[in-house]
């Protein structure tokens, strides 16, 4: 064998010192490709890394920046999705939750870089829909719009002093919580009338239906599709002899009130959802403990329609023996269940007898109404102007707005819902005529406090607010605040052929510098022309106002009949009210929406 200097080699191999390094070099090789493979981090953790990045620039967002509220909650509302949907932690998900955050904080970061041009356009859109927001607020009647108005107009003023990107993200910040807040004050009103109707439900199991503290004053409407609506700002007390509220939860729906009425943000309206939600589950779990309670007092109430079914006329004695069985059955009932089956079937009796008691009461009621209308009508007036002789309470038994649009009604009931409406409307009518009566002889100047105001005043329960009283016999106008007298003036009222509505109605609103179109064609003896007028307060929502008749010489007795007025015509009103320009300004300005009109 040959020798080359001491160095030996393999036919086709390497030499021993470059295998040496060669295998040194492959060792280093995946020591370091090891170590780099344990820095790298993993999936999860670099989903944690970008929703601690998100997380902290929202919070920046929030508290340095002054971002609005609503352009952060898409971003914070994707975040929640995603941590939801890659909850599991599996390397997919994980590299799905990193894209996600890390796209959510580019968009964040975009907002924050907005120009000012771009910040006033959010704005000035934000205001916009504020405005359309509070446009339908109000057309409701909900004076708690009013506090927000004001605040929009101010806005308006502070968009023209921003200049900067934050200062438009500040003002946007509040005009966003203003939107949220009239957003709300539907919603929220509605839970408090949901739980208004489940305290009254209560109250009714123990025999204070009705008498769960102050209610929303009923207001007459007059329609063909709703006789009744709710007040906007005025609530009256239980009428008198009413239970007195015994549980805390009967006070719930009026402190709730209170604190709608004067919430102020998005906060306060959210809190007071809240709130009514818990209160909500509080009486139904109350509702079980109570139950023996219950249904005796379900019993007791049964027994008593019964005998008024009875007094009223009715003729079915089913009624009576159910109320025997019941009796025995309760005698014997002692398990939780058998009070809930005992309760269930009492209320379910007391539901079939609603409406034969309530047909039976309305119809006694409404024989009495027609008496009353009657005796007020033996008195007559003859207008010297013609000579021709009418009624004194012709408003009363008149077709379209009297106590015959009850019968009408009550012939057209079918619902537990419609005769206790027409029963209500027909209420209104015996209180309202009896006052008539009453104030026949009442010799008290027009100008001055009347008996019958006050009385009338405190059937309603509305003592304790600004009302507006017209009386049909005097053609006067009497103001009151709290009960004290503030203003009073003549009136012209609706004549014989077009009376106007007697009852307690309430101001649904109030315009200024508007025309009178005339519903009537040309051809008709009751055709006006175009008429301009200043102050107009709509009553309810049927088509009559109490306005200015600025065109009239003399207003008071005998104007609302034929007689000769050298300026306005021959007549009474078409069914409004008509004040004096000067009495018309200044009551517009004194009044609320829903403050009461009672018309007797």
């Amino acid at each position: 064998m040959r020798r080359f200097d001491g160095v030996r080699t393999r036919p086709g191999g390497l030499r021993r010192g470059n295998a040496r390094l060669l295998a040194a070099v492959v060792l280093v090789v995946f020591a370091l490709s090891t170590v780099l493979s344990a820095c790298a981090p993993s999936s999860q953790e670099q989903a944690r890394t970008a929703k601690t990045r998100l997380d902290s620039a929202l919070k920046d967002a929030h508290t340095k920046l002054s971002v609005p509220p609503l352009l952060l909650a898409p971003i914070e509302d994707k975040e929640q999705t995603i941590a939801t949907s890659t909850a599991d932690g599996s390397d997919a998900h994980s590299q799905q939750a990193a894209s996600g955050y890390t796209q959510l904080y580019q968009q964040l970061t975009a907002i924050e870089k907005w120009t000012p041009a771009q910040a006033k356009a959010q704005t000035t859109t934000d205001l916009t829909v504020l405005d359309t927001a509070l446009g339908s607020v109000e057309k409701d009647g909900f004076v708690e719009a009013k506090t927000f108005r004001t605040k929009q107009q101010q806005f308006q003023t502070q968009v023209s002093a921003a200049q900067t990107t934050h200062d438009y993200f500040v003002l946007d910040t509040s005009v966003q919580d203003a939107l949220i807040s009239v957003q709300l004050i539907k919603p929220v009103y509605q839970q408090i009338q949901a739980l208004r109707d489940q305290v009254k439900g209560q109250n009714a199991a123990f025999g204070a239906a009705g008498a769960s503290g102050p209610q929303p004053l009923q207001c007459a409407l007059e329609s063909t599709d709703s006789f009744w609506a709710d007040s906007p700002s005025v609530t009256i007390d239980p009428p008198s002899g009413q239970p007195v509220p015994g549980y805390d939860f009967e006070q719930w729906p009026t402190q709730d009130l209170a604190r709608f009425r004067t919430a102020a943000s998005a906060q306060d309206f959210a809190a007071l959802s809240a709130l009514i939600d818990a209160q909500s589950s509080q009486i139904n779990a109350e509702a079980t403990a109570l139950l023996p309670q219950q249904v005796n007092t379900q019993l007791q109430l049964f027994q008593t329609d019964v005998q008024t079914y009875t007094s009223y006329g009715g003729k079915d004695t089913r009624y009576a023996q159910q109320v025997t069985q019941d009796t025995q059955t309760l005698a014997s009932t002692k398990s939780p269940q058998s009070y809930q089956t005992l309760l269930k079937t009492i209320q379910q009796q007391r539901k079939a007898l609603a409406v034969p008691l309530l047909i039976a009461q309305a119809n006694h009621d409404l024989a009495t109404l027609k008496s009353l209308v009657a005796q007020a009508n033996t008195h007559k007036v003859t207008d010297p102007y013609n000579g021709v002789t009418y009624p004194l309470a012709y408003e009363y038994s008149d077709p379209g707005v009297g106590y015959t649009d009850a019968v009408q009604r009550l012939a057209a009931a079918k619902t537990t819902d419609d005769y206790q409406l027409v029963e209500d409307e027909i209420q209104m009518y015996l209180t309202n005529i009896q006052a008539f009566l009453d104030n026949l002889n009442d010799k008290t100047p027009a100008n001055k406090p009347h008996q019958t105001d006050l009385s009338l005043m405190q059937h309603y329960g509305v003592t304790n607010t600004k009302v507006i009283v017209i009386s049909f016999r005097e053609q006067a106008a009497r103001i009151y605040d709290h009960g004290k007298l503030v203003h009073s003036n003549l009136v012209t009222t609706g004549s014989p052929d077009l009376p106007t509505p007697p009852g307690i109605h309430c101001i649904s609103s109030q315009q200024y510098h508007i025309i009178f179109k005339s519903p009537f064609p040309k051809t008709s003896p009751y055709y006006y022309k175009d008429t301009p007028i200043n102050y107009a307060m709509l009553l309810a929502n049927y088509g009559y106002f109490l306005h200015d008749a600025w065109w009239r010489n003399t207003f008071g007795p005998g104007t609302n009949l034929p007689h000769y007025d050298p300026i306005s015509g021959n007549g009474g009103t078409h069914g409004c009210i008509n004040f004096p320009l000067s009495d018309a300004a200044w009551v517009i300005g004194w009044v609320n929406l829903g403050t009461p009109v009672i018309v007797y």
